[in-house]
């Protein structure tokens, strides 16, 4: 054995290699790390973060749908109860425009009855006394007939010049009073006077001619109260296209 030769060891027992002094560190700082209180609290948090996190996001996903349905559903129930609201009053109106329609179409056909009524009448009478056609006889049963009725029509037609203020404008109403008083002072009081005096031929022609006058006037007073209505058939259909 040389000089430079290390003496074995006089115990005997051969040594372990020994690991380098900064690979000893390096473990010694892991380990410490890994075992440390703080670390293992923080690796507890990110567990608990996770698992929060894989739980919780779809019950807050869950209740943010939940609510927005609701809010929509709400929004919904809104809106369908306006809608309803709305219809109703809609069909309320129309109620009433068919309830004042119904009204002014009656108005419109009993003016019309009551007015025809009379210029038919006071027609027969003076008809029946013109020298082309005179008969005492008829003239006779047409003046009953007018002295019988004359009272009645003229008490509803002061009625329906009444009901007219309220549901024709008043230009129509004041005609249909208007006309009434023409009657009188035109037709009524003539007719009488000239049956009881047993009045000519010539005289009664020209009352029939007269009576004929206000016939063509009492249609137009109509036609123009059916207009200011809107029931003509324009207002009802529009006007016909031309073909």
């Amino acid at each position: 054995m040389t000089p430079e030769s290390k003496a074995a060891p006089e115990d005997g027992v051969t040594s372990q290699p020994q690991a380098p002094p900064g690979e000893a560190g390096v473990q010694g700082v892991i380990r410490k790390a890994l075992t440390s209180e703080s670390f293992v609290e923080k690796v507890a948090l990110l567990l608990l973060t996770a698992i929060l996190t894989a739980v919780m996001a779809p019950l807050i996903v869950h209740y943010i749908n939940f609510r927005d349905e609701q809010k929509q559903k709400a929004i919904e129930t809104t809106k369908a109860r306006e809608y309803e609201v709305a219809q109703k009053a809609v069909e309320a109106m129309r109620a009433k425009e068919d309830s004042i329609l119904k009204a002014q179409s009656k108005l419109l056909d009993d003016v019309a009855e009551v007015i025809l009524s009379y210029e038919t009448l006071a027609l027969d009478v003076s008809w029946f006394g013109t020298k082309r056609t005179t008969n005492a006889d008829l003239q006779k049963r047409a003046f009953e007939r007018y002295n019988d009725r004359v009272i009645d029509l003229v008490s509803r037609w002061r009625a329906l010049a009444s009901k007219a203020q309220t549901l024709t404008s008043p230009a129509i109403s004041d005609a249909i009073g208007a006309f009434l008083n023409r009657v009188f002072v035109e037709q009524d009081g003539p007719l009488v006077r000239l049956y009881g005096r047993k009045a000519s031929g010539e005289e009664w022609d020209q009352q029939h001619e007269k009576n004929v006058t206000m016939l063509r006037e009492a249609n137009h007073l109509i036609s123009e109260m059916a207009k200011d209505l809107g029931l003509v058939k324009t207002a009802l259909y529009g006007p016909r296209s031309s073909e």
